[in-house]
């Protein structure tokens, strides 16, 4: 069964990514985020665990929700088309010790809560830039996500959506949640590693996948993802690297 490590890098259009947002200032956030994307990459191909391929996702696109329609649409192509597993990881996260992943879960999984961690009806309101879906879940999860993915056009709407996906399974939050599977390091490094620790309900130290929440300073982000790539010592232009799949989707509106 095939196995895939679905990343994406976007050309935006709109400096609006939230209401009330520009992102100007930040300067060129399709290099900034691509070399996020770069230092992300490496450290996959350093620790994820099994036979996989990378699969890196490219666009133009008019907004950030123009992106998340086009992920969304493309992901679930590809799991329909033929068995297989498929971990997305944005670009500003990394993988940070050896981890086993595919094949290990067999339900639709984000691991580890968004701020705010409650919103609306979900109780627990899920981060979604770390995904797995696995060849296990059913069409069924998906139902939902097809029918409203057009119609979400705000900031967000695509974290809801995944979080309707991930508890209409009728699982349990402690069937769910592993902050360790992602670990959310926004606060850092403005406030001490402690703070993280607390609100993660875990160690930084315990950590497998890290998400630095680029959207909150893409220069910072870089900065850290550099960090944290020389301090771990991974290479650069792995094989995996070099033999990923650029596939542009453009096309999906």
């Amino acid at each position: 069964m095939k196995n895939y490590l679905v990343k994406g890098i976007h050309k935006i259009a709109s400096p609006t990514w939230w209401e009330g947002s520009d992102r100007t200032n930040e300067g060129d956030l399709h290099a900034a985020y691509s070399k996020m994307n770069d230092l992300s990459e490496a450290s996959f191909a350093q620790h994820l665990q099994g036979d996989w391929e990378i699969i890196n996702l490219v666009s133009e696109a008019r907004d950030v929700n123009h992106v998340f329609r086009q992920q969304f649409q493309y992901i679930y192509e590809l799991w329909a088309k033929e068995p297989c597993n498929i971990l997305y990881c944005g670009s500003d996260t990394q993988m940070v010790k050896p981890t086993e992943v595919f094949g290990k879960y067999n339900n639709f999984l984000m691991w580890n809560y968004t701020d705010p961690k409650k919103y609306g009806p979900c109780e627990h309101f899920l981060n979604a830039d770390i995904r797995y879906y696995p060849s296990t879940m059913t069409e069924g999860v998906w139902a939902f996500g097809l029918k409203m993915i057009n119609q979400l056009d705000w900031w967000g709407g695509d974290q809801v959506l995944y979080n309707i996906m991930v508890w209409c399974q009728g699982l349990g939050h402690e069937q769910v949640i592993d902050p360790r599977m992602a670990w959310q390091g926004f606060m850092l490094p403005m406030q001490p590693k402690e703070h993280g620790d607390a609100w993660n309900n875990c160690p930084l130290e315990s950590a497998h996948i890290i998400h630095w929440a680029g959207s909150r300073g893409a220069a910072r982000t870089v900065e850290i993802m550099q960090q944290v790539h020389d301090q771990l010592l991974i290479p650069t232009d792995s094989e995996k690297q070099k033999n990923k799949t650029v596939i542009d989707i453009s096309h999906i509106g």
